[in-house]
């Protein structure tokens, strides 16, 4: 019997109930939602402590890291989540109810957050922890598929990297695939440079993913060409508006296209387009020239979600 007086054959008997999906469906430690477990998401010192209570059970296995950190943590959430008995170190009854295991604290943290479905963009990792953790619940026989889904945190944890390290996200995502995750940073490589991809982050990325971001890159080059090709509609010459500010504004059309594609956003282009017109020249846009930039702005901005939404189907 071990400290928690727990027998060997009881800890079997734990572990094989799990193995039922009956009993996985009405064990509330295994089922405790994001909901249920929002008095923690903003404790990080206190969860996984040893007061660290979901469905009114308190922890009852203790993980001590490399650093010598005791996170504590719930055997029956860590059976079921796991297909391999948590590597093997949870198939028998660990000494004390206590595992050595072979990461630092704050990769396991993140790592059992995002097993617990607990918040972790408050606590701010760095990305290399969160590719460590993933690892490590892929070592542990953990899912990662399916706890990366829009409404789960590794979902979020890793598509908040897309803006400051977006071909290193990309390419984590792929390494698991993870595709919903894959396709929401995809957007933001609209212009990034293959060529100069290190064959390191190639590799991790896979033939697929690479694929994927190439056939991207190609759709936005013809719809880009597309765009610049098609000329806004003109109007006969007035005294306020002549063939010089038709083509003047041509040409600022078309360099706003350029800057709005390369930031994957038309939102505020319409503006940038009147202002830098009307800064160059001593008379504002009439209202013909003013009509037809409006409907090729409508028009531009359509086409070019349509080709992010044809890449994320390719």
């Amino acid at each position: 019997m071990d400290a928690l007086g727990l027998s060997q054959r009881e800890w079997l008997n734990t572990y094989s109930g799990l193995e039922s999906s009956s009993a996985r469906a009405h064990d509330p430690v295994v089922e405790a939602s994001t909901i249920s477990l929002d008095r923690w998401t903003g404790l990080s010192s206190f969860a996984f402590g040893p007061e660290f209570m979901i469905a009114d059970a308190l922890p009852d296995v203790v993980l001590v890291t490399t650093d010598q950190v005791r996170l504590h943590a719930h055997l029956r959430r860590l059976l079921h989540a796991s297909a391999n008995s948590f590597a093997g170190l949870l198939a028998d009854v660990p000494q004390g109810r206590t595992i050595v295991v072979p990461e630092r604290s704050q990769v396991l943290l993140i790592a059992l957050r995002v097993l617990y479905g607990l918040p972790c963009l408050h606590i701010h990792p760095a990305l290399d922890d969160v590719e460590l953790a993933m690892g490590a619940l892929l070592k542990y026989g953990v899912d990662l598929r399916r706890l990366a889904e829009p409404s789960l945190p590794l979902y979020h944890l890793v598509l908040s990297f897309s803006s400051s390290h977006p071909i290193n996200a990309y390419c984590i995502a792929a390494r698991y695939d993870l595709e919903d995750v894959a396709v929401m940073i995809s957007s933001g490589l609209l212009m990034y440079d293959l060529s100069v991809l290190p064959d390191a982050l190639a590799a991790k990325m896979g033939p697929t993913y690479y694929k994927r971001l190439t056939d991207l890159q190609r759709l936005r080059e013809s719809a880009l060409r597309e765009l610049l090709d098609s000329p806004l509609d003109s109007h006969p010459p007035s005294p306020v508006c002549d063939d010089d500010g038709q083509r003047q504004l041509e040409t600022i059309w078309k360099a706003a296209i350029v800057k709005a594609v390369w930031h994957g956003s038309f939102d505020i282009i319409a503006q940038s387009v009147l202002g830098t017109y009307e800064e160059e020249r001593t008379k504002a846009l009439c209202v013909g020239c003013k009509s037809a930039l409006e409907e090729r702005m409508e028009d531009a901005a359509r086409k070019w979600a349509s080709v992010k939404h044809v890449t994320e189907h390719a």
